[in-house]
C-alpha cells in the first residue's frame, strides 16, 4: 500500500515567519493549515497530512531514494518552491548545525502553537523522527520543556539515544509521561526481552519491585536457545543475584553456571549459601560439571558444594561429566582425587570379586576330595595347597572390595550369599588344615 506525505501549500510561508520571526506569517499559515488525517482512495493510496511540527525535522520534501515510509510530494507553487530550495541550500552552504536549526525553529512555534497537542496521536511518532535524524539537541529542550511522551516513545528514546539525553529523561520523567503505568510495562517488557531499561524502571517503580524484575530478566535470558553473555553480564551488574527459578526449580544462578559464564557467576556466588538444590536434587557442582571449563568447577569447589552428592538419579557430579562427555570436567575431578566409575564398569568390579568369592568356597569341596581320595598320596600337602590357594583368592577378592572405586550400592541377596560361603569356606579349611597338621605331628 502506497503512502503518500502532503506537504501543504502553507509550509513554505510558514517556514518564512519563523525564520525572519515574523509572527503574521507564522499565524496565518498556522491558520490556513489543513486538517491533519490519512484518507484512502481507491487505488488504495493513503494520503496524510501531519501537524506543521513535523515538516520543519525534515525542512524540504525528501527525494523518492531518501524517504522511507512516505512518498513525499509538495503543494507549492514555483515561487515557494524556489524560496524553499534557496532556504536549504544557505543552510547547507553555511554548514548550519541542523540541530540546533531545527531546535530554534520549533521554539519559536512554540510561542504560537501548542507543540503537545501537535505530536498526539499521530501516525508517525514525533520522537522516533528527530532519534532517526540524531537531533539531540532538540529532544533533550522538548524534555526539558516539558513534552509528554508515550509509552513507547519514552522506552524507544531510551533504548536508542546516548547518555546525555538518558540522563536528562531521568531527570524529567515526572514531567514526560504520558502514562506511567504504560510506560513501566513497555519498560518491564523490554528488560525481560533483554533491552537496557532498569534504570529507567528505577525511576518509575519501587525498588523491591525492580529487584523482582531484574531477577526474572536474567532468568529469561538464560532460558532462551541463543544466551547472550553480554546480556547475561549487563543483568548480573545492575544487581541481579541469580535467585528466580523456572518451573524445574532450577535457580539463574545454575543456568549461568551450565552455560559457562564465570564471570556473572563469580559476582552472583556470595549470594548464594552452599549446596542449594533443584528438585531433581543437583547441586552447583552437577551444573558446573555439565558446562566442563575447569575454572567454573574450581570456583564452585572453593564454594564448598559437595562434588559427590548424588541427585534423586543417583547422578553425581562425576558421573554428569561422564554423561556429558565433558573431558575437561573429568579430569579436573580426577586430579582432586574424585574418581567414579560407569556402570559397565561397576557391573565387572561387582562381578570379578564375587567369582573369587566363589572360587574360595568351591575349594572346601575339593580340598575334601583330595584329602579322602585314594588316588592322591600326599593328602598333607594337597590339604595345605588347597587351603593357601582358597586363602590368597579370598585376600585378593577382599582388597578388590576395599579399592576406593568399588561400588558402595546395596548387593542382592544371592551375593551376599556367595560371599558368606567363601567366609565358612575359609573357616573350615583352615580349621581342617590344622586338624591335619595335628594329627601329623601327633603321628610322628
Amino acid at each position: 500500500m502506497e503512502q503518500v506525505l502532503i506537504w501543504p501549500a502553507q509550509y513554505p510561508m510558514l517556514l518564512k515567519g519563523l525564520i525572519e520571526q515574523n509572527g503574521a506569517y507564522i499565524l496565518d499559515a498556522i491558520e490556513a493549515w489543513p486538517n491533519c488525517q490519512q484518507m484512502k482512495d481507491e487505488q488504495g493510496v493513503t494520503t496524510t497530512v501531519l501537524p506543521p511540527l513535523f515538516y520543519l525535522v525534515w525542512l524540504r520534501p525528501l527525494e523518492p531514494f531518501e524517504a522511507c515510509y512516505f512518498q513525499h510530494i509538495d503543494d507549492y507553487d514555483d515561487k515557494q518552491r524556489q524560496y524553499v530550495n534557496s532556504v536549504i541550500q544557505h543552510i547547507e552552504e553555511n554548514d548550519t548545525d541542523q540541530d540546533e536549526l531545527i531546535k530554534t525553529l520549533i521554539q519559536r512555534l512554540g510561542q504560537y502553537s501548542n507543540i503537545q497537542a501537535q505530536v498526539q496521536e499521530q501516525s508517525l511518532s514525533f520522537v522516533e523522527l528527530l532519534y532517526d535524524k540524531n537531533y539531540e539537541k532538540t529532544l533533550i529542550w522538548l524534555l526539558e520543556k516539558g513534552l509528554k511522551f508515550s509509552a513507547k516513545e519514552i522506552v524507544a528514546l531510551w533504548c536508542n539515544s546516548s547518555e546525555a539525553t538518558q540522563t536528562v529523561l531521568l531527570t524529567h520523567i515526572d514531567t514526560c509521561l504520558l502514562d506511567r503505568a504504560a510506560t513501566a510495562k513497555l519498560a518491564t517488557d523490554s528488560l525481560l526481552d533483554g533491552q537496557q531499561t532498569f534504570e529507567l524502571l528505577c525511576a518509575m517503580c519501587d525498588k523491591d519491585e525492580v529487584t523482582g524484575l531484574l531477577e526474572q530478566a536474567l532468568l529469561f535470558q538464560l532460558t532462551q536457545q541463543q544466551v547472550k553473555q553480554s546480556a547475561i553480564i549487563t543483568l548480573v551488574t545492575q544487581g541481579a543475584k541469580g535467585t528466580a527459578r523456572d518451573s524445574s526449580g532450577r535457580s539463574a544462578i545454575m543456568l549461568a553456571v551450565e552455560n559457562g559464564f564465570v564471570s556473572a557467576v563469580e559476582t552472583m556466588l556470595p549470594h548464594h549459601k552452599v549446596n542449594e538444590l533443584d528438585e531433581s536434587g543437583r547441586n552447583l557442582m552437577h551444573y558446573a560439571a555439565a558446562s566442563n571449563p575447569a575454572a567454573m568447577i574450581e570456583m564452585i569447589f572453593e564454594h564448598g558444594d559437595d562434588p559427590t552428592l548424588a541427585d534423586i538419579h543417583g547422578d553425581t557430579p562425576y558421573r554428569v561429566a561422564m554423561k556429558n562427555q565433558a573431558l575437561t570436567s573429568k579430569q579436573t575431578f580426577e586430579q582432586r582425587g574424585i574418581i567414579e566409575l560407569s556402570n559397565e564398569a561397576k557391573y565387572q568390579k561387582i562381578k570379578t570379586v564375587h567369582i573369587l568369592y566363589a572360587f574360595a568356597a568351591i575349594l572346601l569341596p575339593l580340598q575334601l576330595f583330595l584329602f579322602f581320595t585314594d588316588e592322591v598320596d600326599e593328602k598333607t600337602i594337597a590339604t595345605l595347597v588347597t587351603t593357601a590357594a582358597s586363602i590368597a583368592i579370598f585376600v585378593f577378592a577382599r582388597r578388590k572390595r576395599s579399592n576406593p572405586l568399588y561400588p558402595s550400592s546395596s548387593t542382592p541377596w544371592s551375593l551376599i550369599g556367595v560371599n558368606a560361603l567363601a567366609w565358612l569356606s575359609i573357616g573350615v579349611q583352615v580349621l581342617f588344615s590344622v586338624l591335619v597338621l595335628i594329627a601329623v605331628l601327633s603321628l610322628q
